[in-house]
């Protein structure tokens, strides 16, 4: 137990709650609150180009960057009704990356804070309807 609490404390995550069926927690009072319990999921470098669905996503606990995007955009628009909120996809310096715009801010999703354009170069933005869609297509 001490351990637990110490990990929340140090690291402001807490530990995801096991559920059986598909469901996230409805309880989001804020943006703030979402970006923290995203970033609380393992972030994990895929070697594949494949997006999952914020279901899958939650299930498995981990997620590379455009599951974690897909899964901050499923609870900003689904649970705190944020409809201004878009996936991009584009480039991080040299490398494929995905990050989060509401309301034409970009957040980092694994981290959980928001973000300059420097050093990002936007290449396609879905909204989360299109976004869902290609990951199901997978």
């Amino acid at each position: 137990m001490k351990v637990i609490l110490i990990f929340i404390i140090l690291t402001g995550c807490y530990v995801l709650p096991e559920l059986p069926d598909w469901e996230i927690p409805k309880n989001f009072a804020s943006l703030e609150e979402a970006l923290n319990y995203v970033k609380c999921f393992k972030y994990s470098d895929e070697s594949t180009d494949d997006w999952n669905t914020p279901e899958e996503t939650y299930k498995r606990g981990w997620g590379d960057c455009a599951d974690l995007s897909l899964l901050l955009t499923h609870i900003l628009v689904v649970k705190l009704n944020i409809d201004n909120t878009k996936v991009i996809w584009g480039y991080f310096e040299d490398d494929y990356h995905s990050w989060v715009s509401i309301n034409n801010v970009w957040y980092e999703p694994q981290l959980g804070i928001p973000i300059t354009t420097e050093n990002y170069y936007q290449t396609s933005m879905y909204d989360y309807r299109s976004a869902l869609r290609m990951a199901e297509r997978v």
